[in-house]
Parts: structure tokens; sequence; C-alpha cells
């Protein structure tokens, strides 16, 4: 029967999906009421880009991470293609359609800000220092001075998808590899190299290594399965010292 007819076979293979081992890196849905003592989830934040128009409306996805927590503000780090609306408005404009754009970033437990600040964006590194008016109280995030060697455990708290539990503080960890870094190279520039499952949503998300500090930030992904890039720490680092 499933050889007669392809759509019984890929039915078969959508259900059982769930409960196929990844050939590469693995997802945890962690609960950050138990899990703040292992991960740093309380420095997730998922970036929402709401674009409104005449008849329409879209919402977009990202993540970021907050690197310093200040009275009265913190701020956060995630990938210029994310909080950067330049492309977008300027492909509207040749639409001749308006858009009002929206964005805002919410917390591990659903708390929403969105007096947003871009303090400075590089496009070449893929990298955004937003700054979030209001937000306090949320622990930031370290950068590794670890050098990592292949094959070490790292992970990433993003939002794949879109996906986020706020009703259950759930956040997803998503488990992988590193493979290496990369510089300079003629088709993929500069940056690392990681052995880990990322999907739309996850751009903008710190990468972990095994002390909780971070190693990268998620960036791209290839087209090969599983293999996807990031912005080196070193980058981040020269990125947040300018």
């Amino acid at each position: 029967m499933l050889k007669k007819n392809p759509l019984a076979l890929l039915f078969v293979v959508l259900l059982l999906m769930p409960f196929l081992p990844s050939a590469c890196g693995s997802i945890i849905i962690s609960d950050s009421r138990v899990s703040h003592s292992k991960y740093p989830i309380s420095s997730f934040l998922r970036f929402e880009k709401i674009k409104f128009g005449e008849k329409d409306y879209s919402v977009g996805f990202g993540s970021a991470f907050i690197i310093q927590s200040n009275p009265g503000y913190s701020l956060a780090v995630t990938n210029s293609h994310v909080c950067n609306y330049a492309v977008e408005q300027e492909q509207m404009m040749s639409l001749k359609v308006e858009y009002l754009y929206f964005k805002q970033v919410r917390t591990y437990d659903n708390e929403t800000y969105s007096n947003i600040e871009v303090l400075k964006y590089d496009d070449k590194k893929d990298l955004c220092l937003i700054k979030i008016h209001g937000l306090t109280g949320y622990p930031s995030v370290e950068l590794s001075n670890t050098e990592l060697e292949a094959g070490d455990d790292v992970y990433t708290i993003g939002s794949p998808g879109g996906f986020y539990l706020p009703k259950s503080s759930i956040v997803p960890i998503v488990k992988g590899s590193f493979i290496g870094d990369f510089i300079d190279d003629p088709d993929l520039g500069t940056g690392s190299m990681f052995n880990m499952i990322i999907y739309p949503g996850q751009s903008g998300s710190a990468i972990f290594d095994k002390n909780n500090k971070v190693i990268g930030v998620v960036s791209r992904v290839t087209t090969y399965v599983n293999i996807s890039l990031s912005v080196r720490r070193q980058d981040l680092r020269e990125f947040l010292s300018q």
C-alpha cells in the first residue's frame, strides 16, 4: 500500500519524526522553572517584529540575549539581519506598499518590551546591539575565553520557528557540537561551524560552551543537513568593544 501511495508513506514519516533520533544534535525542551541553575534561560529574549499593512500583517521571529543589565535598561545582542529593517523597507518602497513596523522583545517569563533602541550594527559580522528600556532584573551572560576543540559539546537557547510556550515558561534548548572556525572563506566569509539543528527564529541566539559562557551567535544555516554557522566569539568581543 505504501509503495503505491506516496502520500501514505509521507504521512507515516511525519508521524514517526518526533520519535526518530537525529543524526546530529538533539533538542531538549527545558522548563525554566527548574533549569535556571543549569542553563542561563532567563537571559534569553525572543525578538518579534510585526509588519502591518492596509490589508495584511506578518510576524517575524528572532532571538537575542542579554549581555548587560543596568538600572532602567538592558543591553542585548542579536543579528543585524534580525533588527535591521532597511532592506525590507526598501523592498516595500519599490512595490509602492506602505507598512508600519513594530518590534518588541519577549522574555522567557512572557514579559514584553517595545521601547527598543538600535545602538549599532555590523552587517558584515551580522551583529546588532540593542538597548531595551525598562528591561531590568534579568541576568546577563558572560563571554567565553575557552578555545574549543572539534567535537566539544555546545548548546543554544533560542526560538526555532517562533516556538515558545510562555504560559508554561518552556524554552527550547538545542544541543550540538563544535566543528571548527573558518576565516575569509570565499563563500562563507568568517565564522564558526557547528553540528547543530538550527531553524528560522533562532537567528541571534547565543551558543554556549559547557561552562554556560557564550562562544558564538547563531547566524545562518547551510545547505548541508544540521551544519550551521555562527559569529565567532572573537568577532563578538571586537564588535562590543568598538
